[in-house]
């Protein structure tokens, strides 16, 4: 019999908890183990412990935190931070701790501590990545595990002030509401090893697949997300496995090595035991061949040798060839008891069956004796974008066009925008790496002075990437206000569609287009000359700092550089063709 839910306090346990409770009251049900008598010996839910609301009231009111946090509602990050600082030094209730002693004593192996708001994961809008969660090794003495815990509990309750989430709540006419937090401690899934804790393999999984990159994939078949080490990876904008259970072979990337391998997991995301935080490290400091590896791991790999990819037949891997996270030895085979891909997907058409809409789901795998158990993290419903009869392409003279693209394109269409931001490529990667951070702030701060207007943000690699290596790292509250979002391929850093990431859903559920463009292929434009004439940035941006990148983010007024005329964007994710053009 599986561990049941625990609650702590008499308030509301908020939208994550109440998801959790929902899929695993219904998964575990007699109806669903009747269909699927499989469920029983390879589904889990981590043993979860709810920390309720009134606790959080309680909290700030002991504490005397209500103004600084109404202060956050400015969006300033300086007020969150000072809200921040004084919820670390607060001090809970010693009813708090004796509420918790009978039932958290028992839970000697890391947690996982995360958010639970009471407006999260709502149908259309799910606060994705907006609030925190925190891995603790909780390690050592009682009073060194109730530090340990005391304070991931506080970063999650001070979450709740971070400028992304008020942005998000302003953003989606939630602001004036009232928002209040409930935290969820769960067991995290994974063993150590070398020091580090981690499941073999973790991500999210879609009931319904927006992103059908051939016509053999389709809607129904759903959408998985996975990674080695843990799910931290697969929500943000670095590479994973991505595949629909339906074909489980088709790669949005195609089948050629180079390019399996430069789409492929490198980094990984593991906690560190000794010192109780999280780690991003390459694979190889845990997997050097068949043999020597964390237990199981041998299975997601492929080596290349040259031109060829192909999975290992035994643990004995041919030295001078390169292991590759491809997955392909768990999505080609039955493995460890289970049909991974099939089993993906009968549990997320249950669970949509059982919530009565498309879900989202997050996830964790481990192995228990040589068989694979399933964990479920957590289920809400999955926003996904309004499907509409694409425009007509167009015909439109080539010095019209801004920009021209055939790849990963979806179906859209805006139309006179105003505006168009440019970040320009060769200067920000000609920045140190520590003033491309400053340019996404003063990306942010344009982000706001363009607030109501139609505008296009421009940007080299990938916005948003937490690697500033790869693109702008501009935070969510920095982006929002944008209809569309273009990542222009520059040398090695390449757009990456990040379908299932924490980025991507905001995109879905603000009403923001996306599109790719690779200026060096064939049939595409990136008409440079626009970018070239009056800049307005200094027109808009008072601040002296800011107009310091005056010559790095152009923005374009276009009725101003182009004789009255706006700017207009069809897309055709059918035709996988898209043009922005002046008109």
């Amino acid at each position: 019999m599986q561990d049941a839910i625990r609650v702590i306090g008499s308030g509301a346990i908020g939208g994550k908890a109440t998801g959790f409770w929902k899929a695993r009251s219904y998964i575990l049900s007699e109806e669903v183990l009747k269909k699927h008598p499989s469920f029983e010996k390879v589904i889990y839910f981590p043993r979860t412990i709810c920390i309720a609301t009134d606790l959080f009231d309680e909290f700030i009111a002991v504490n005397y935190l209500k103004s600084s946090l109404e202060a956050c509602n400015s969006g300033s990050f300086e007020d969150y931070k000072r809200f921040e600082e004084a919820v670390l030094l607060g001090k809970f209730p010693d009813t708090i701790d004796e509420k918790f002693s009978d039932i958290w004593e028992g839970m000697t192996y890391p947690l996982a501590v995360r958010s639970s708001s009471v407006l999260e994961d709502r149908t259309g809008t799910s606060f994705a990545g907006k609030y925190t969660t925190v891995f603790i090794a909780n390690t050592g003495s009682r009073e060194e595990r109730w530090r340990q815990l005391s304070t991931a509990i506080k970063i999650v309750y001070a979450s709740i002030g971070h400028p992304n989430a008020i942005e998000y709540r302003r953003k989606h006419g939630y602001l004036e509401q009232i928002e209040k937090m409930a935290v969820m401690i769960q067991r995290a899934v994974g063993q150590e090893y070398k020091g580090y804790f981690f499941p073999l393999l973790a991500g999210v999984g879609f009931s319904q697949n927006g992103y059908c990159w051939h016509s053999e994939v389709v809607k129904e078949d759903g959408l998985v997300r996975v990674v080695f080490g843990l799910g931290t990876r697969a929500v943000g904008r670095g590479y994973a496995r991505l595949f629909s259970p339906g074909h489980p072979t088709s790669r949005p990337e195609g089948h050629e090595a180079p390019q399996i391998e430069k789409y492929s997991q490198a980094t990984m995301d593991v906690l560190d035991l000794k010192n109780n935080s999280l780690k991003a490290m390459g694979f190889n400091e845990v997997v050097h061949d068949g043999f020597d590896c964390y237990p199981g791991a041998e299975k997601l790999f492929s080596l290349r040798d040259g031109q060829t990819m192909y999975v290992p037949a035994t643990k004995l891997w041919v030295p001078n060839h390169k292991p590759v996270l491809t997955f392909d030895g768990i999505l080609q085979q039955p493995w460890a008891g289970v049909h991974f891909p099939r089993l993906m997907r009968d549990v997320m058409q249950t669970l949509e069956e059982g919530l009565g809409c498309p879900v989202d789901m997050e996830f964790a795998g481990e192995l228990e004796d040589g068989q694979f158990r399933l964990n479920i993290l957590q289920a809400r419903p999955l926003t996904q974008r309004e499907e509409h009869n694409p425009e007509e392409l167009p015909e439109v003279k080539s010095e019209d066009i801004i920009f021209k693209s055939s790849r990963d394109v979806p179906t859209g269409s805006v139309h006179n925008i105003e505006y168009i931001v440019h970040v320009s490529p060769e200067r920000y990667f000609a920045c140190a790496l520590d003033e491309r951070h400053t340019v996404a702030r003063v990306v942010g701060g344009v982000n706001k002075v363009l607030f109501g207007k139609r505008f296009i943000l421009v940007g080299p690699g990938r916005w948003g990437s937490s690697k500033v290596e790869l693109g702008v790292p501009a935070t969510y509250s920095e982006i929002c206000n944008a209809t569309m979002l273009i990542e222009l391929a520059a040398g090695r850093y390449a757009p990456e569609v990040s379908y299932g990431t924490h980025f991507f859903q905001d995109l879905i559920e603000d009403g923001i287009l996306y599109v790719p463009v690779f200026p060096e292929e064939e049939g595409a434009i990136y008409n440079t000359e626009l970018f070239k004439r009056h800049n307005s940035f200094n027109e808009l941006i008072a601040n002296l700092h800011d107009r310091e990148f005056s010559k790095t983010i152009s923005i374009i007024h276009v009725p101003t550089v182009s004789g009255g005329r706006y700017a207009h964007a069809v897309l055709n994710g059918i035709l996988e063709k898209g043009i922005i053009y002046l008109k």
